[in-house]
């Protein structure tokens, strides 16, 4: 029969390599990890498809340090086919040895540990319903045999980067049963944006803000309310001078003072990571093992952002309003400020505005990861097996951040003229001291706890045309804590609430979630080579209700040469806690009021009062996924492609302030939101804008995925491609279709060659480019390759040797054309060119 998800993943080894496909998108081919399309031994295996199975020597050979590298940093080529084009944006789901897990930390889970890595198009329901999309599962090295000791580099040809890791794993029988152990350690220095030149500053004297880059226009920027005569907008403070400010800079609302950022913060902070992995089974009886799984990690980040230079807004009176005045550059002569404030919104001015004086905001992010399973697995009989275990998760994160301000004490302090806004590097005692008075530091505390507990049984009985029908039936619970509080403190060790703080907003959030699921599945041979997948599950929410999903696929195999596939799945995704479960919170905004016009007939803009919050009466989205495909294979040959269809409906938001206001002005409020007007004059008064289910898209493309394989005198060869093309995306909220572009195309591909111990890897990755967000410019397509060796057994001695060059051509990050949008960074291109050495030696 088949057995159970764990014993055939962790108890399994991968059958012989074969090639794996072949694909092509012609232009762009690309890559990462070499993969083989061996069928993936584990439950998942029987209801779904293996697109790829990244085994040991291809981990040696992708250059990774990390788990979280080998899976993460290339998702933006398709590597792996991870890209949320192809499952089903935000549907990708997690196993570990066949198991879903919840909050698994993919740099604290050792990559020493892993066996290899699963990919699984559309995994079973009895996971999750997420499952609709593809699945990774993860295998451990759970029968390991022996003492393995690791240690690497990777040195980067530009400053930054460097990183450093080291691993030991231990497996051996424990009684009639099996124990391992692997500890592991990671570290990486930062890089700082002066170091990139994507990043860094660069800019015009006396020229626009617009073609600048690593610039803010909060240096020491103030917006004016217009006057009657129609004076106002963005002007420069201060003396705005070099090399603290840009100096003067054009911007559509005017001028800016700008501040030059890339030359302050971090791009990627310090990072080090530890972690102990242990796995054990032991056999109760012939049919039945019990079996403990536990992980403990800890780990540290470190970066530095620039000082704080958020926008916040204040009501000048007085010698501060005559101050400000004095010192805005530039200002007209005839600009006259409104008069004395009669509320809250007359005679605001925004102040976009550098605390230089306070220095750059640090942040430091303390981790622990805490995991623990325990189950029991057996075999009654030949046609029938169960697995029963329960699961404890637990991580928190404490970030603690310095040299942040509070709104309300700023305020104060420019109003008495302690602070010196229009020069905050000035040396004035009283300047000083209002920078001390005036300082926050930060403590955010995130907490997930997760205890879970699952039963299934599966089995097989009848005999149909094409053999015993398999089935799985299966029960489970979880029930979820989340924590994430805020604490802001004064040096007097006085708190503030989070909408005080200038850079911040929201509020803390304590929420629990629990969930009991039940599902079925059966795989049905209806002829020799016809099989017919059905399978439903149900997840009944406490805070959002029922989530039922159902799958259906087909797989007719009509020769030896040529297969089809179809399958249809239908999901209920629960909305996140924060969308259901966060507290109100106020903030101010600027919006425009199509009902009060200026004295040119333009809407009358001011800053205005909202509250935002969650919403307790949301229910699970719903998403739908349809695929065709067919595959083929010839010789050492292999082609397969796919075409698939996700949509995505009742996505959670929260709506565009403006369009609020726009939909209330004209009778047609968008449903659950407000906007109350002040008897007086019709002004705004407070908006209530609450989470809201009006989120659309839709995703439409081809998979393609093709092999080779063959041998040759001096050695044995292999090349592996997929690439995605996205025929169709389309994502609105409110009926409002969002602009900007998207990329088409996405290829990795690897050539792989071995002769003997040597084997050679040749990674080719890349994306086509696509408009910005705004559609005036277009980011170039991007590429890059890999080339890397490994010689195992090295002289006999058990050592092996993996090394190479990664990002061999130095790419950069892809840039904007127009200027209107950043970089688009990823791993690769932040770290550059990089030489990688790791060794590992086994006894």
């Amino acid at each position: 029969m088949t057995t159970l998800s764990r014993t055939r993943s962790s108890r399994s080894a991968v059958s012989g390599r074969r090639p794996s496909g072949l694909l092509g998108l012609a232009a762009a081919v690309t890559v990462a990890a070499a993969v083989s399309l061996a069928p993936a031994p584990g439950a998942a295996a029987d209801s779904a498809r293996t697109v790829a199975v990244v085994d040991r020597e291809d981990i040696a050979l992708s250059g990774a340090a990390t788990l979280s590298e080998l899976l993460s940093s290339r998702t933006v080529f398709n590597v792996f086919g991870r890209h949320g084009a192809l499952m089903g944006t935000g549907s990708a789901i997690t196993l570990v040895n066949g198991r879903r897990v919840s909050g698994v930390d993919f740099t604290t889970l050792p990559l020493a540990a892993v066996e290899r890595v699963e990919i699984l198009d559309q995994g079973p329901v009895r996971h999750s319903a997420y499952a609709i999309g593809r699945t990774i599962n993860i295998v451990l090295r759970n029968d390991f045999d022996g003492l393995e000791v690791s240690a690497g580099i990777g040195l980067p040809t530009r400053e930054g980067m460097d990183s450093r890791n080291g691993s030991a794993l231990w497996g051996g029988a424990l009684g009639r049963g099996h124990m391992t152990v692997a500890a592991a350690h990671y570290g990486r220095e930062e890089v700082r944006a002066r170091d990139r030149h994507f990043t860094r500053t660069r800019y015009t004297p006396g020229g626009p803000i617009a073609d600048a880059q690593g610039v803010s226009d909060s240096g020491n920027t103030v917006i004016l309310p217009k006057d009657a005569a129609d004076l106002g907008g963005r002007f420069g403070l201060g003396t705005c001078s070099e090399p603290t400010y840009t100096g003067i800079l054009t911007h559509p609302g005017g001028e800016v003072c700008g501040l030059p950022v890339g030359d302050i913060y971090w791009l990627r902070g310090e990072m080090s990571r530890e972690s102990l992995q242990l796995a054990a089974d032991h056999p109760l009886d012939d049919d039945a093992d019990v079996y403990v799984e536990a992980r403990v990690a800890q780990g540290e980040d470190f970066r530095v952002s620039t000082p704080n230079s958020d926008r916040f807004t204040f009501q000048p009176t007085g010698d501060a309003r005559q101050r400000l005045l004095d010192n805005v550059i530039n200002l007209p002569s005839g600009y006259a400020f409104p008069d004395d404030p009669t509320d809250d919104t007359d005679g605001v001015v925004a102040l976009l505005h550098s605390f230089i004086g306070h220095g750059n905001r640090e942040w430091t992010t303390k981790l622990e990861e805490h995991a623990l399973t325990l189950g029991v697995q057996g075999e009654p009989d030949d046609a029938l097996g169960y697995d029963v275990h329960v699961e404890y998760h637990k991580d928190e994160e404490v970030e603690t951040g310095v040299n942040l301000q509070s709104n309300s004490l700023v305020t104060a302090a420019i109003e008495s003229g302690a602070y010196d806004f229009v020069n905050p590097l000035s040396r004035a005692p009283a300047h000083r001291q209002a920078i001390y008075d005036t300082a926050i530091r930060s403590t955010v505390v995130t907490e997930n706890e997760y205890t879970k507990a699952n039963a299934s049984l599966e089995g097989e009985t009848l005999t149909m045309a094409g053999g015993a029908l398999r089935w799985t039936v299966g029960v489970g619970i979880e029930d979820w804590a989340h924590r994430n509080v805020f604490d802001f403190r004064d040096n007097r060790n006085i708190s503030y609430e989070n909408d005080d703080v200038i850079g911040y907003g929201g509020a803390s959030l304590v929420a629990d979630r629990f969930r009991w699921s039940a599902f079925a599945e059966s795989t049905l041979p209806l002829l020799d080579g016809w099989d017919l997948t059905l399978g439903a599950r149900r997840d009944d929410y406490d805070d959002v209700g029922e989530a039922v999903s159902l799958r259906a696929a087909n797989r007719y195999r009509l020769n030896d040469n040529l297969a089809f596939r179809a399958s249809w799945s239908g999901a209920a995704h629960p909305p996140g806690l924060f969308w259901v479960h966060a507290p109100q919170a106020q903030y101010y905004t600027p919006v425009c009021d199509p009902l009060l016009k200026n004295d040119d007939g333009s809407p009358l803009c001011r800053w205005v009062r909202l509250i935002a919050g969650g919403n307790p009466d949301m229910e699970p989205s719903q998403m739908e996924r349809f695929s065709v495909g067919a595959t083929t294979t010839f010789g050492g040959f292999s082609f397969a492609a796919d075409w698939f269809s996700v949509t995505d409906t009742d996505l959670p938001g929260v709506p565009d302030f403006q369009v609020v206001v726009d939909r209330a002005a004209a009778g047609s409020p968008v449903p659950d939101t407000s906007v109350e007007r002040s008897a007086g004059d019709n002004s705004i008064a407070l908006i209530t804008v609450p989470t809201v289910q009006a989120g659309e898209s839709e995703t439409r493309g081809v998979a393609l995925h093709a092999g080779a394989g063959w041998e040759t005198d001096w050695a044995d060869l292999a090349l592996d491609v997929h690439a995605t093309r996205t025929l169709h995306y389309k994502y609105s909220f409110l009926d409002v279709e969002s602009r900007g572009g998207y990329v088409r195309d996405r290829a990795h591909a690897v050539l792989q060659a071995r002769r003997g111990d040597i084997a050679a890897s040749w990674s080719v990755y890349g994306r086509s480019g696509y408009l910005n967000a705004i559609e005036t410019g277009r980011y170039k397509a991007w590429y890059g390759h890999d080339l890397t060796l490994q010689w195992r057994d090295l002289l006999g001695m058990g050592l092996d040797l993996a090394g190479g060059v990664l990002n061999v051509a130095n790419r950069d990050a892809s840039l904007d054309s127009s200027g209107d949008g950043g970089a688009v960074t990823s791993f690769d291109s932040d770290r550059g060119r990089t030489f990688f050495l790791n060794a590992t030696m086994r006894w």
